[in-house]
């Protein structure tokens, strides 16, 4: 299906416009009926992630890696570009189901599902760059199954191996598109009904990730105002879930300040 556009006129009226302005004028386009539902969520998402670029981008320039100097150049394996191909076409799959809301676009069939266990399992070590950005799409991808699997194979190989791959964790906070509520679930654990960071990851780190978990929350903040700009139903089902999102990343980030004290 094609990306939805907007008019010559509409471009034109929003040159030299701030985000909020743009997703203010997005807003009064969908209330009037001069764009669809589904442009209202391509171009809010757009515009929220090109803004959630540049801020990134700001503060990761000079963010300092654990163990950066032992990062081995990518694979130049055959299946490596298989991987990449099978990540491109579940984006797509993703982008189509983001803007459509269609659970049917995001669907997976069983030979997909397996292709998908089989890269994992097969090929962190040797194809870990790759493996790492399918296992980050894999937990915010909307199958339960391959979510399912995605957060059980983070836990054992990406955190409770003998070591944790910073490099994954590292790429998934840096990531402009959605972190996924599994990513702060999985950096928490709950002790004496408080949530603190779990004890595998080194202070260091999460002092580094901190101002990119900030980032994300406030990310989280304009997604937040974009769903109150709706009416009726759709507005009190998507105020409710960013509300949730919001309030999941400020125990993270409020865990993360307590652990770098």
């Amino acid at each position: 299906m094609a990306k939805p556009k907007l008019t010559t006129a509409q471009n034109m009226q929003l040159k030299e416009l701030s985000l909020q302005q743009k997703l203010d004028l997005l807003h009064q386009w969908k209330k009037n009926g001069e764009i669809s539902p589904e442009a209202f969520e391509h171009f809010s998402n757009l515009w929220i992630k090109k803004e959630s670029r540049k801020l990134i981008d700001e503060k990761t320039a000079l963010r300092r890696r654990q163990n950066e100097n032992l990062e081995l150049p990518g694979s130049k394996m055959a299946v490596e570009s298989e991987i990449n191909g099978f990540i491109g076409r579940l984006r797509q799959k993703l982008v189509q189901y983001i803007s459509q809301r269609d659970k049917l676009s995001s669907c997976l069939s069983q030979q997909e599902t397996q292709l998908f266990k089989k890269y994992a399992e097969e090929y962190f070590r040797s194809c870990r760059r790759a493996v790492n950005e399918l296992l980050i799409l894999g937990l915010r991808y909307p199958d339960k199954e391959i979510n399912r699997f995605s957060v059980e194979f983070v836990r054992k190989n990406k955190k409770e191996a003998f070591f944790v791959d910073y490099f994954f964790w590292g790429s998934l906070w840096e990531d402009p598109d959605f972190v996924p509520l599994d990513a702060v679930r999985l950096m928490l654990k709950k002790e004496n009904d408080r949530y603190q960071i779990d004890n595998c990851f080194t202070f260091t780190f999460i002092q580094s990730i901190l101002p990119l978990m900030e980032a994300q929350r406030d990310k989280e903040v304009l997604r937040l105002a974009q769903a109150q700009m709706l009416e009726g139903r759709e507005r009190e089902q998507q105020v409710a879930r960013k509300m949730h999102r919001l309030t999941a990343f400020n125990t993270l980030i409020e865990a993360a300040k307590e652990y770098c004290n």
